[in-house]
């Protein structure tokens, strides 16, 4: 009996394919928009900015699985000519305790990258210049069909 409690926890306590998978080589479909944006955008700030998302998530990650979050969801804000990058997170789920300890978990970093020359069009009220909206990334910690 007691080698079948060790199985169940060992299964509950797996991560989930997205943290074992090799993201670093994932390809970027948003051809058209990369007219608008700065030379090397997503090479320099979106891909590693994606490879440290799922790298907080998963080490950050609840050990049941009920209790996990379906998406970890990274805010890229990116400072292109200054080349610096800070990344906010959230987490789609239940509000629970053990959420919002993930998330502290995960923190918001914050890197530098070489600087990438971008002239906006974008004009805010507050007279801001220079600056890009925020990217979202999506990272979903359930395999299709589980839940």
């Amino acid at each position: 009996m007691s080698l079948l409690w060790l199985f169940i926890t060992i299964a509950q306590a797996a991560k989930p394919a997205v943290c074992s998978a090799d993201i670093s080589r994932h390809s970027f479909e948003h051809r058209q928009y990369r007219l608008w944006l700065p030379e090397g955008f997503y090479e320099r700030a979106i891909r590693p900015s994606m490879l440290r998302l799922q790298h907080d998530a998963c080490r950050c990650l609840p050990r049941r699985r009920s209790r996990r979050p379906k998406v970890a969801v990274g805010h890229v804000h990116v400072e292109p000519n200054a080349g610096r990058v800070v990344i906010s997170y959230s987490l789609r789920g239940e509000d629970t305790p053990r959420l919002e300890r993930m998330l502290r978990c995960m923190g918001a970093p914050s890197f530098t990258v070489e600087a990438m020359p971008y002239t906006s069009d974008i004009i805010y009220p507050d007279g801001r210049k220079e600056v890009l909206p925020p990217f979202p990334l999506w990272l979903h910690l359930f395999d299709e069909g589980e839940d």
